[in-house]
């Protein structure tokens, strides 16, 4: 049925302009107007003056005031707070895309405000994914000039110039990514508490990256020729979030092997968000080649040979050694990480990406450290399947596989680069005399290592003969200078460029501290790169008869490097805060030829495991380190500590800490 309402006021224009104005505390409003029509409240319609107040704060003020008695219907400022709605979008290839979108005063900016992290008021900007545009400046930081991404006419629709598109696909991907993380992981954002997701598209000109700095993700436009917009990469989304809860878990430091996992973890989510190839990047990658990517996760070599420029390896015996600095690629992250990579490859083919990413996903939050290397990666997969599949599952075994297929295996060993140079020498140093050395002292950060390679930085011979020169080793002598040598045939070496001269090694080992050395012949002078003084205190010079560390004012820098790898492999098997201390038989026993010894941490310390003979000598140490509180086990090869096998008979293990003997 029709309802019934009067039309005609009781109250005049004048006094329903009055009561409007009344009822408005703080009142600045210049111009006044009123309308008289129809409200719809309750089911009812009203006869009401629409006494429209606007004023610079709220140009949109409206009133309504009952025109029979001249109360209040209703005060409306018109500013939208509440308007998450959904808009469209046009992406960089050209495609709409429906959106997220956010509608305040009277304009649709693009702001997500719509998922279950969002914490109202929306000026708080709390659990939304947004996006700003960085105006392509190139003064100070880049986002001097950022602002947020809205709508231009206002229609709700995000296709009004080509700026647009680059914020369009950034703001859909995020979503998406969003959604994987919660859905399949159950995480809450990148931090695990509803943080906002930023985007910063446009940043300065031509720029060839995508980053994440700690607090929202950046993308250039690329200069079309190697990259197009990053933004545009469903991938380079997913791994640049990645990079956010990889810093929120594990908080892997971006150096050497640690660095190579924090770039892996990054590469490995991004193919499962993106699971229609294993190619990393190739939506934006050199515009004008067609199916090429930045990384290949089922190819590390990518079509292309040692040294090209998109090349990774795919095996720990194509390992690259590099300088933690920004040349150095800070010790290879970018690099080794496809040897990472690979071992998800060979997992995710054989029990699928969706349980691949369930124990990489648990790895990462639960037992990768900041200081992980590639056999901790290997170790918190296994108990991550362990936990989420069982032991001895095919899952399990499945991760064990895709480790050792790429020479990451049980009795690996961590590998540790030891540099104390920053790869920029600025002068250089030799010896005039026959028999003279010059050395580097180099401290592992475990004991019982393998020195697996050496270099020597050359800068000049020309004027001193051919540059040979003698390559010597030796051990830390209990008066903290070399002592006992370590190769028992030292090399003889003549350089042939300037610049890195490297030297593998194999069955050289060492309980501690080693030296390198360059030994002189009085007739041949290479000069070995080096910074001035002060020095890093680790220089030392053999005169033809005695040993000492180069002083002030002589404390120079010497560029000599090494790589060693631990020959005991010390897996966590049980993060759980053990109630006491605790060292068990090992097993088996007897055994040939390694055995497994078990031990719980109630509190982290320093701590030293080492295997004793019957007379009290020690043999070898296992295990010489800080450790956070768990449970582990650490695998005896039957090695001494100068990785000679010991005889068959009886032998002791002793587990000291601060607490516990």
């Amino acid at each position: 049925p029709t309802p019934e309402t009067t039309i005609t006021p009781v109250l005049s224009k004048e006094a329903g302009i009055s009561a409007a104005e009344k009822s408005i505390k703080y009142f600045d409003s210049k111009t006044k107007s009123v309308e008289l029509m129809l409200y719809s409240k309750e089911f009812q319609l009203l006869l009401v003056y629409a006494v429209k107040l606007p004023s610079y704060e709220k140009p949109n003020m409206v009133v309504y005031i009952d025109a029979q008695n001249g109360t209040v219907i209703k005060i409306d400022d018109g500013i939208r707070y509440d308007g998450p709605v959904v808009g469209t979008g046009i992406g960089l290839k050209g495609t709409a895309k429906s959106i997220r979108t956010f509608l305040s005063a009277g304009k649709y900016y693009m702001i997500d405000a719509s998922l279950p992290m969002f914490l109202a008021p929306i000026d708080s900007n709390k659990g939304v994914i947004d996006a700003y545009d960085a105006m392509n400046d190139t003064s100070g930081n880049g986002y001097l000039s950022a602002g947020r991404v809205f709508d231009p006419n206002n229609d709700n629709n995000f296709n009004d110039n080509e700026r647009l598109k680059a914020a369009v696909d950034a703001h859909f991907y995020s979503r998406e990514v969003y959604q994987i993380l919660k859905g399949r992981f159950g995480r809450s954002s990148f931090d695990n508490l509803g943080g906002t997701i930023s985007n910063v598209v446009h940043y300065k000109q031509d720029y060839n990256n995508a980053f994440w700095n700690g607090s929202f993700m950046t993308y250039g436009d690329g200069d079309n020729s190697r990259f197009s917009n990053l933004a545009g990469g469903f991938d380079v989304i997913a791994h640049e979030v990645t990079h956010g809860v990889t810093e929120r878990t594990a908080n892997l430091v971006y150096e050497f092997q640690s660095g190579a996992l924090n770039e892996a973890v990054s590469d490995i989510f991004a193919v499962i968000a993106d699971s229609t190839n294993w190619l990393l990047g190739e939506d934006v990658y050199t515009p004008g080649i067609a199916g090429d990517a930045l990384r290949n996760i089922q190819d590390p070599h990518n079509g292309q040979v040692r040294g090209g420029n998109d090349w990774q390896p795919s095996h720990m015996n194509e390992f690259e050694v590099l300088p933690n600095t920004e040349e150095g690629d800070n010790g290879g992250v970018h690099i080794n990480s496809g040897i990472i990579n690979k071992s998800f490859y060979n997992l995710a083919t054989a029990i699928g990406r969706t349980k691949g990413g369930m124990i990489w996903y648990r790895a990462l939050s639960v037992y990768l450290t900041n200081n992980s290397q590639f056999i901790d990666a290997r170790n918190a997969c296994l108990n991550a399947a362990k936990d989420l599949f069982g032991n001895g599952s095919a899952e399990y075994n499945a991760v064990a596989d895709g480790f050792t297929a790429v020479g990451i295996g049980p009795n690996s060993g961590a590998t540790y680069n030891l540099t104390y140079d920053d790869n920029s020498p600025s002068t250089s140093v030799y010896e005039d005399l026959a028999n003279w050395e010059l050395a580097v002292r180099f401290t592992p950060p475990v004991a019982n290592v393998k020195i697996t390679n050496v270099k020597i930085y050359i800068s000049d011979w020309s004027n001193t003969g051919t540059g040979q020169f003698t390559l010597k080793m030796y051990q830390n002598a209990v008066n903290n200078l070399p002592g006992t040598t370590q190769l028992v045939t030292p090399y003889p070496y003549s350089p042939s460029v300037i610049g890195w001269h490297s030297f593998d090694l194999t069955g050289v080992t060492t309980p501690g501290d080693f030296y390198v050395s360059a030994r002189y012949d009085g007739i041949n002078k290479p000069w070995i790169g080096a910074d001035l003084p002060p020095g890093n205190q680790k220089a030392y010079e053999f005169n033809g008869s005695t040993w000492a560390k180069l002083l002030s004012p002589n404390d120079y820098t010497l560029f000599m490097r090494a790589t060693v790898t631990s020959t005991t492999s010390v897996t966590e098997i049980d993060t759980k805060v053990p109630e006491r201390f605790e060292l068990t038989q090992n097993y088996p026993n007897p055994f040939n030829p390694s055995t497994a010894i078990r031990y719980s941490l109630p509190t982290a310390q320093n701590l030293l495991l080492a295997v004793y003979d019957l007379t009290g000598k020690k043999i070898a140490d296992l295990v010489d380190n800080y450790q956070n509180s768990g449970t582990y086990e650490v695998t005896w090869n039957g090695m001494n500590n100068s990785g000679e096998p010991v005889s068959s008979g009886v032998y002791f293990y002793r587990l000291q800490t601060q607490n516990f003997n």
